[in-house]
């Protein structure tokens, strides 16, 4: 009805387009913050996310965080919202790829309308953390840090992606209470730790909506899922690939809805990371009863993955033994009982129960690193 009402006051009016979609989201946001009774909180507690909208897992990861952070209210009682970047997200409200019914604030209405906030804790990913803080200014952080006792926490999602040594080393002296968390246990380290100087938690990365459901080889396609990361050697392995198994669907996972994605990886029988490697797409893929590529990397893989025989030590030895591979487990009990070895290494550092537990371990302030 509220959407009906503002599209016909647009027609009347003949309100600019651009003018209209901010006002809608302006009032929408307003509304849901007002209903939600965090203008009449002290605590609260902000994911933030870019405006452009890209299903990826590190943004899938902040979603199921903002969720279950909401389930631990017990825990942190503070009001938890999903806000947009500071200076972005002008007429836009929701990320509809992912999920269209949360509420996404900007910045700005946070801070104007949480008038009675004490505390507020922000989650940033660490691709965007030195540029935030440097968009909000060193005096406004500090206006930020007395006035409603601003923390950061630094989501290290990807540790090649951590801002410069020199910044955190700035950050950390204009906000001590500054933390990180780690979604792999490859960089949840005590050198890591003294680097940087800053707590560290580690609070594994779960992408989901549910448990993963493991499906048997009758049930999959002839289909490999690739990760869309760009890589020197894609073109090479996928059309040697192409090549020699041309029966075999390539399907890059690129500009589809999550809900599409999910539909591929539960009857792909396998899949390729040209990214991280121990990433959505090779863990998502075991988990669903398929089996996942890689090149095994110091930096997101720990040993027990090495010599695992779908983690090659390098590119040259993928793009020579892949199509082996492939055709070596393309039956029943090769492929169930590969998956079914690897699983396990996977279950115990990811699941929606390990990271509701170390989230919980987080707000009570029991890190890992401390």
């Amino acid at each position: 009805m509220r959407q009906r009402i503002l599209e016909l006051l647009r027609r009347a009016t003949r309100i600019p387009g651009a003018v209209y979609r901010r006002s809608k989201a302006i009032l929408i946001q307003t509304a849901s913050l007002v209903k939600s009774g965090t203008t009449c909180s002290s605590k609260v507690i902000l994911f933030l996310l870019p405006r452009y909208e890209f299903v990826g897992g590190g943004i899938l990861s902040i979603f199921n965080l903002y969720r279950f952070s909401r389930d631990l209210t017990a825990v942190h009682n503070s009001k938890v919202l999903m806000c947009f970047y500071p200076g972005q997200g002008k007429g836009k409200w929701r990320y509809q790829s992912v999920d269209g019914s949360i509420t996404i604030y900007p910045f700005w209405l946070i801070l104007a309308a949480c008038l009675r906030m004490t505390q507020m804790q922000l989650h940033v990913p660490e691709y965007a953390v030195q540029e935030i803080v440097e968009r909000l200014g060193r005096r406004r952080l500090a206006k930020l840090r007395l006035a409603h006792g601003l923390r950061i926490n630094i989501l290290n999602q990807n540790v090649l992606m951590m801002p410069p040594d020199a910044f955190i080393e700035s950050l950390r002296k204009q906000l001590p209470e500054t933390t990180c968390t780690t979604a792999h246990p490859s960089y949840t380290t005590m050198e890591l730790r003294r680097k940087w100087g800053i707590p560290v938690h580690h609070l594994p990365a779960w992408t989901y909506p549910s448990e993963p459901i493991v499906s048997g080889y009758e049930e999959k396609r002839d289909l490999l899922i690739v990760s869309p990361d760009s890589s020197p050697h894609r073109e090479a392995v996928l059309r040697e690939i192409s090549i020699a198994l041309p029966r075999l669907q390539i399907h890059i996972i690129e500009s589809m809805p999550f809900e599409e994605y999910l539909k591929l990886a539960q009857v792909a029988k396998w899949s390729l990371s040209f990214g991280e490697g121990l990433d959505d797409y090779f863990v998502g893929t075991f988990y669903r009863g398929g089996v996942g590529f890689a090149v095994f990397n110091r930096e997101f893989f720990t040993g027990e993955f090495e010599g695992l025989r779908t983690v090659f030590p390098s590119w040259e030895a993928l793009t020579t033994s892949i199509v082996g591979e492939i055709e070596s487990l393309d039956n029943k009990e090769a492929m169930e009982s590969y998956s079914a070895q690897v699983r396990p290494l996977l279950t115990r550092i990811w699941s929606p129960e390990r990271t509701r537990t170390a989230l919980r371990e987080f707000y009570r302030g029991n890190f890992t690193l401390p």
